[in-house]
């Protein structure tokens, strides 16, 4: 609460803008923003961390656009490789997963505010053909008839949306750390134990988008997002390998044009990726990649470690500036100092 006071009072004092302005407009950095989903329907994706509400995001966008110089993921990736310095005062926004509202109320906003942005799709799970596990488990706990069940040394409780939001999470934590069969094998079993029935080309066609709808987002660019939203650190390399390669594959066959980015999955938790996958994604191809964890990107940047701010229900208009400047005007500190030194 009290850092949510102060960036309140930076940013309604204006000394955001004064900063944004003078200091942080000037710097040779790149902000890479990371949105799941944009809908104002509670208890879809079980954590407010991935949502924002259609008039949040379009107060976002506006401000955005206004501020800073909103270029392509690539145009930044292209810069790095090439060892050029970014862009003054440069923004790229992303989303990760190809929800059916990133066309339905994202794509229409950006559109409005002339802004691009690039779209990372779990290449199995559009067009009705599978749901991500994570709205299986979802599933499974909204329409459970049972009060609480015993599993795994947890109690899962399911009577309030806050007892299933819970049971979502330690679900999800359970579940992450499991490679791909034992994952299947798990969810199988849970289905039993909820005695929860699951039509997932269904809740696909619900959630997911289609590459009809792909196509029609004009402007925007998509990336690979592994085939099934897998855990890559706890795959095999061969499964991990078809992953990778398989998004690529799938998507230039269905989009028609060359797939250059990639991002990480299952950012949830720290160890979302390792250095074979790094190798993995780079030798599919892909010209960068993009992580969950926090920070900015300049010319000397790991082209497969990119580092982007997350986005959610919780970052209101005046924490998203006054974070986004305050990082960039301490990291060019950094940066700074580090060169004085030698470091």
């Amino acid at each position: 609460m009290i850092k949510s006071l102060i960036k309140s009072i930076l940013y309604y004092s204006g000394i955001t803008q004064l900063l944004h302005d003078f200091i942080a407009s000037k710097t040779r950095l790149a902000v890479i923003l990371r949105y799941h989903s944009v809908a104002d329907e509670d208890f879809v994706y079980a954590t407010p961390k991935i949502t924002v509400s259609t008039r949040d995001f379009e107060k976002q966008i506006k401000y955005l656009s206004k501020k800073y110089n909103i270029i392509s993921l690539e145009d930044i990736a292209v810069h790095i490789k090439e060892g050029k310095e970014l862009p003054r005062n440069s923004l790229a926004i992303t989303f990760d997963d190809g929800y059916k509202d990133n066309y339905l109320n994202a794509y229409p906003i950006l559109k409005k505010y002339g802004a691009t942005a690039t779209f990372f799709l779990a290449a199995g799970c559009i067009d009705g053909k599978d749901i991500l596990w994570t709205h299986r488990i979802i599933h499974l706990v909204k329409e459970i008839k049972k009060k609480e069940i015993s599993l795994e040394n947890h109690l899962l409780k399911f009577e309030t949306v806050k007892d299933k939001l819970v049971s979502i999470n330690i679900l999800n934590s359970i579940i992450l750390h499991l490679d791909q069969s034992k994952r299947e094998e798990f969810i199988t079993d849970l289905t039993r134990k909820f005695e929860v029935g699951i039509n997932r080309e269904e809740l696909s066609r619900k959630y997911m988008l289609s590459w009809d709808e792909v196509k029609k987002m004009e402007g925007m660019s998509f990336g690979g997002h592994t085939v099934t939203h897998c855990n890559l650190p706890h795959c095999s390399y061969e499964y991990a390998r078809e992953e990778i390669e398989g998004s690529k594959k799938i998507l230039e066959e269905k989009i028609g044009k060359p797939i250059n980015l990639f991002s990480y999955p299952n950012g949830t938790i720290e160890v979302h990726f390792n250095e074979e996958n790094k190798k993995l994604v780079k030798e599919a191809g892909f010209i960068c990649a993009v992580t969950s964890l926090d920070g900015l990107a300049d010319n000397k940047s790991d082209l497969y470690e990119l580092r982007r701010k997350g986005i959610g229900k919780e970052t209101k208009l005046y924490c998203l500036a006054t974070e986004i400047v305050v990082n960039t005007v301490l990291y060019s500190h950094r940066v700074l100092q580090n060169r004085i030194w030698g470091r």
